[in-house]
């Protein structure tokens, strides 16, 4: 399938999501496998699995195992499927050199719809690429028959399966992909007769990619089709592969917010024979700099010349901006002015932006991935800024009476993630280890 040789890879998708797993580690023993929902107990049968009640326990066997190839590793929690270990475990797994591998939605195995309000359970880590699985064994099969939960399709179980029907499970698929991550789409079950669906399949999901709202999702992102007849056993081949040049890093899907009483732009004083220039104040600055897909920024009510200074700065870069006017209406105005200016869709970015822009894209990188963690950044013992916050909290900082969004991280502190930016061990804190921790949670619902 032509996949990195290191790194994080995440597959999910309607159907064969494990099976794919199970022939890639035995294609490639170096790998270790894991999950961020859960598996069947009979999941992979390759390699060795690892499992234990709870997450110190599967640490210390995991330690012992390092060498071992491939490794799955799983918590038991006495159900039917094994679960998936907590967010630092995962986060920890990905530090350690090598190809790790996560299963993401297997409990969704066979679904020909995504939900609107649910996505794939992504690993809370860079990835470096998502692989989408689909069968078209279910082509003219009614969806009652190839669906997990029959039941959701009982008033249309006469309809039949179509190519229409895997375009837009994989559109809807591609949508909710970490915003930048390369994609490959895997369609089993390609016999001869289906190879022609299989090659409409291709373009669509290629087009579709490529017509991505850019500020939202990358278009460019490299999209993979490949193809087999059978997943176990069968050769691979590519039936599509597009890969553009990518322009500079833009964090896709976030929009920055500068709240500032300070001047957001400077005048520097013009020199004889040359033009007046304007220059950003260092917050301004350094959003400009680390290219959020838009920005906000709020000016006081009696300093209107600036509303105009933030835009052109912001237009010099291509960064679309919205510039609001700070209510002064007790505190939280501010940002709840400036929540409401952000387009829907967009995930936020809150506080005084770091001179470090690499951790600004890894927050917004990791936050857009999960897509409903709220990301504290934490140097020493002190949390820093900016904090990232999930695009379906805009509305609750819109309506915040806290100025720095306090008020809201207390009622979530299950969706609160800290990230060390001094060290690559990440915070064994408690609000960190509840989300998506042992005992059957999931990470989806972080």
């Amino acid at each position: 399938m032509g996949l990195p040789q290191q790194g994080a890879i995440a597959f999910a998708g309607p159907g064969g999501t494990t099976a794919t797993i199970r022939r890639l580690l035995h294609e490639r023993p170096d790998a270790i496998a894991t999950t961020t929902t859960q598996f069947d107990r009979h999941g992979f049968s390759i390699g060795l699995l690892l499992t234990a009640t709870d997450t110190p326990a599967l640490a210390r066997l995991a330690r012992a195992a390092r060498s071992v190839r491939p490794l799955t590793l799983a918590l038991d929690a006495g159900a039917a499927d094994f679960v998936a270990p907590p967010v630092a475990f995962l986060r920890q797994l990905a530090r350690d050199r090598g190809l790790v591998v996560y299963a993401c939605d297997a409990a969704d195995r066979g679904a020909l719809v995504l939900p609107r309000d649910r996505v794939p359970a992504w690993p809370p880590v860079a990835l470096a690429r998502v692989v989408l699985v689909a069968n078209l064994q279910g082509l003219g099969m009614s969806l009652r028959e190839v669906a997990p939960r029959p039941a959701d399709f009982a008033a249309r179980s006469t309809t039949r399966v179509n190519a229409a029907h895997y375009a837009a499970m994989l559109s809807a698929y591609a949508d909710v992909c970490p915003p930048s991550t390369p994609i490959t789409v895997l369609l089993t079950g390609v016999t001869p007769s289906r190879v022609a669906v299989a090659r409409t399949l291709a373009e669509h999901i290629v087009q579709h990619v490529r017509g991505r709202n850019p500020l939202l999702l990358d278009p460019r992102a490299a999209v993979r089709v490949v193809v087999t007849p059978e997943v176990d056993t069968g050769a691979f081949e590519i039936l599509a592969s597009d890969v553009q040049r990518r322009p500079r890093a833009t964090l896709h899907g976030v929009c920055a917010i500068v709240l500032t009483t300070e001047p957001v732009v400077s005048i520097r004083p013009a020199t004889r024979g040359r033009r007046q220039r304007m220059h950003p104040r260092p917050a301004l600055s350094a959003w400009l700099r680390a290219r959020p897909a838009a920005l906000v920024v709020v000016v006081p009510r009696d300093a209107p010349d600036r509303a105009a200074r933030a835009a052109v700065a912001a237009a010099r870069a291509g960064i679309p901006v919205r510039v609001v006017t700070d209510p002064g209406r007790g505190p939280g105005s501010a940002l709840r002015a400036a929540a409401r200016a952000v387009p829907p869709g967009f995930a936020l970015l809150i506080g005084t932006p770091t001179s470090d822009r690499a951790l600004i894209h890894a927050l917004g990188d990791l936050g857009t991935t999960m897509r409903r963690a709220i990301l504290v950044p934490v140097r020493g013992a002190q949390e820093t800024q900016p904090v990232f916050y999930p695009a379906d909290l805009r509305g609750a900082l819109a309506r915040s009476s806290d100025a720095a969004g306090g008020e809201l991280r207390q009622s979530n502190l299950h969706r609160i993630i800290y990230l060390r930016t001094d060290e690559d061990t990440p915070r064994a804190s408690q609000a960190s280890g509840r989300v998506g921790s042992g005992g059957g949670s999931r990470l989806r619902g972080t």
